[in-house]
């Protein structure tokens, strides 16, 4: 058999870019649709942004949890992605996808096949693409004070690996979206003093946050940003500075940054699909400008499109069952409930 005759007997039904929440369930509903399925990601573990940067934040937008942490979210996503086996490639990129259903080479069947080349220099064969590859790389928006930088890994930080490193300490989180808020929240149970700083008056959080923040002890902040920091080895004050103009310094061990993330797509950009800014159109199955590819998830965009892992799990099985009904015209768009399948 030839190496072509073996890539083709060897290719996968679905290749899923991402190994964030919307990719692992795309990788489950996979295997229960009967599907091979290999998943790709660049970081050293799966879970996407949830584990990278979240393990320890509480996620309420999951049916079935009235809160969970992201840590123990993702525990059970890799046990439910992993039940029928699927190939799993880390720490690797996809650099191009070639091929496809115009001008790709064909399985047994007639399925059009697409070559994934990988920045391992290997490449691999797949009858259908799910790109769930939330916002690509992500760095954080750093706080725009002058001098700040000399101060991370030594006070500032913008992620929270654990919460018990911030046991008994002064921490100042900077920001007014969900991620701000929910760390004030959680660092209360740990930290001796919270201090939220915003430079707007409104939030930009959840409606029920907002209010269990202004019930809560952390101190507000709000028209003002931080212009400054001080310390000797480590970080030891920082400066606020109201709309006003009076200036107020605190007492401070930890200065979180909370204001977001700059993605950079990478390869993906150069696939030759119909992009807005750093996301993939697509439509309401998922699929986007090149027919057998698909994108889920954070990087998926549409009229209407809401920003939920809820969101991300609905539009995984959707575009799975349109590429079942793709690679086998036979198939039903809609299965039996899962709840009726006997899985060992």
């Amino acid at each position: 058999m030839s190496e072509t005759q073996q890539e083709r007997a060897g290719a996968f039904d679905v290749a899923v870019i991402g190994g964030g929440p919307a990719g692992l369930f795309a990788t489950f509903y996979a295997g229960l649709r009967g599907m091979r399925a290999v998943v790709i990601d660049a970081a050293p573990q799966l879970g996407g942004q949830v584990a990278a940067l979240y393990p320890e934040k509480w996620i309420y937008d999951v049916g079935g949890f009235a809160r969970v942490r992201g840590q123990e979210l993702v525990r059970q996503m890799v046990e439910q992605a992993k039940r029928f086996d699927p190939e799993i490639r880390l720490e690797t990129r996809v650099t191009t996808v070639e091929g496809g259903p115009e001008k790709g080479e064909r399985a047994g069947n007639g399925s059009p096949l697409f070559r994934l080349r990988l920045s391992s220099g290997e490449s691999l064969q797949a009858r259908g693409v799910i790109v769930a590859a939330g916002v690509g790389g992500f760095q954080p928006r750093r706080l725009p004070a002058p001098g700040l930088g000399r101060w991370e890994g030594r006070g500032l930080t913008y992620f929270v690996r654990s919460l018990e490193d911030m046991r008994g300490k002064r921490v100042v989180v900077v920001g007014g979206g969900d991620t701000a808020v929910d760390w004030a929240l959680m660092l209360v149970d740990v930290a001796s003093e919270v201090t939220l700083v915003h430079r707007r008056n409104e939030f930009r959080a959840l409606e029920e946050s907002v209010e269990n923040l202004r019930r809560s002890p952390v101190q507000l902040k709000l028209s003002a940003e931080v212009v400054a920091a001080a310390g000797e080895d480590h970080l030891e004050r920082v400066s606020i500075r109201f709309a006003s103009g009076e200036t107020e310094d605190m007492p401070t061990d930890v200065l979180l940054g909370c204001l977001g993330f700059q993605a950079d797509l990478g390869p993906i950009a150069e696939w030759g699909l119909d992009m807005e800014k750093n996301t993939i159109r697509t439509d309401h199955m998922g699929r986007t400008s090149r027919p057998g590819i698909y994108a889920v998830g954070d990087i998926a965009t549409y009229e209407g499109k809401l920003k939920l892992i809820a969101t991300g799990f609905s539009e995984a099985a959707m575009a799975v069952a349109h590429l079942k009904t793709v690679l086998e015209p036979k198939a039903s768009l809609q299965p039996a409930h899962s709840s009726s399948l006997k899985l060992a």
